[in-house]
């Protein structure tokens, strides 16, 4: 005697369907076997059904299959008549999750990150500035999230402010204060939680554009309120204070209940914000070439130790450094902007071990990356030998 086995692969109200949005598959054990010892495989429909005729009678194990579900096998006796209907569960994306924390070793001589095993983290930020810009556009991210992550990224660094003429002429004008933007930081910051991607995000740039004090500040506090909670951010005051028209003192630090914040960065080859946070920012000089490396090194040190500079007192900094942006890569210099960058992966790997054996993480700059968009073959080679470098360096 047989008869047919019905199966129907569900996620929640929705069927599994093959490649809407996963490849569904079942595999049919006799008895209790194992998913290795099936006897049958079959893929499902794109309504997510699939069925096995003319199956003999007896015991069966049904082993549900789908890359990245999951559901426990389900036992059935044939003949059976009524179609079988197996939820699946979303499995957790691969990379990042939980919130992050602060450690030091003893005697503070390293400060760095923990994850939420309080394990050694290191920060392995991505450069896309202009990323919310192309959200707010209506493009997909998810294709420049994964091409960040094959480079070795576990973060990227945005910015939520880009009021300049430069930036409005070329398309990626964010203003902030518009529900559409608000709306556009929501579903970049949900996207990357969903593959396992965090933001440092700043939310200040372009801020002497014409906004008031009292506007910055809404700005800051309607940005926090989009950020309060979330596990994938580092929170930062903004980029360049120096050359952007902002200042930390407008942005009163506020429990975002677990997110770590930064003051913001100054700008290349300045004393970080002495008003630090959870963590510090601090950018490299981009030339001479000796300089990068020598700053990139030693000069974390007397960061966290504290110096005389030009008779100020810069520091100490008990916390985190991050070298949060330093030379830039294209496939061209100049680039396809006009601006000076650096084509050599072997500069790459060598900066990024520098800042892999003294800082709890950095930023790799890519002037594609930079605008949200794909890299051209040797500044990937760029960006992968520095990520490379820095994950080497990073014994903690």
């Amino acid at each position: 005697m047989s008869s047919t086995l019905n199966v129907k692969l569900t996620v929640g109200d929705a069927p599994l369907a093959y490649g809407l949005p996963a490849k569904g598959r079942i595999r049919v054990a006799f008895g209790t076997g194992s998913s290795d010892e099936a006897a049958f495989q079959h893929f499902t429909d794109e309504a997510g059904t699939v069925s096995i005729e003319l199956l003999p009678a007896g015991f069966y194990r049904i082993h549900p299959l789908a890359e990245g579900y999951q559901a426990d096998p389900v036992d059935v006796e044939m003949p059976h008549d009524e179609q079988i209907v197996i939820a699946m569960t979303k499995l957790p994306a691969p990379g990042e999750s939980g919130f992050l924390g602060t450690a030091h070793y003893q005697h503070d001589l390293l400060h760095y990150f923990v994850d939420d095993k309080n394990q050694p983290w290191q920060m392995r930020g991505y450069t896309a500035h202009l990323l919310p810009a192309r959200v707010l556009q209506g493009r997909d991210i998810r294709p420049f999230i994964r091409e960040a992550q094959s480079y070795g990224a576990n973060t990227l660094i945005t910015i939520g402010t880009h009021l300049s003429p430069w930036k409005t002429d070329h398309g990626f004008r964010f203003d902030p204060r518009t529900q559409q933007a608000k709306d556009a930081l929501v579903t970049m910051f949900d996207v990357g939680a969903e593959m396992g991607m965090r933001f440092a995000h700043g939310v200040a740039a372009d801020m002497q554009y014409g906004l008031t004090d009292a506007e910055k500040r809404r700005i800051w506090d309607e940005q926090c309120e989009l950020a309060d909670g979330r596990w994938n951010l580092l929170w930062r005051c903004g980029n360049e204070t120096r050359v952007n028209g902002w200042d930390p003192s407008l942005f009163p630090q506020k429990n975002l209940h677990g997110v770590l914040q930064s003051a913001g960065s100054t700008g290349e080859n300045t004393i970080p914000i002495q008003q630090y946070r959870d963590f510090s920012e601090w950018q490299s000089r981009r030339s001479p070439w000796h300089k990068v490396l020598d700053d990139s090194g030693a000069g974390i040190f007397e960061q966290n130790n504290g110096y005389n500079g030009g008779g100020q007192q810069v520091g100490p900094f008990p916390c985190p450094i991050v070298m949060i942006e330093g030379i830039y890569f294209a496939d061209t210099d100049p680039d396809h902007v006009g601006d000076a960058r650096e084509t050599d992966p072997q500069k790459a790997l060598m900066v990024g071990l520098q800042i892999g054996a003294s800082c709890a993480g950095g930023g790799v700059g890519c002037s594609r990356g930079l605008e949200g968009d794909p890299n051209g073959p040797v500044a990937a080679e760029c960006a992968r030998q520095q990520f490379r470098g820095m994950q080497a360096a990073f014994l903690r």
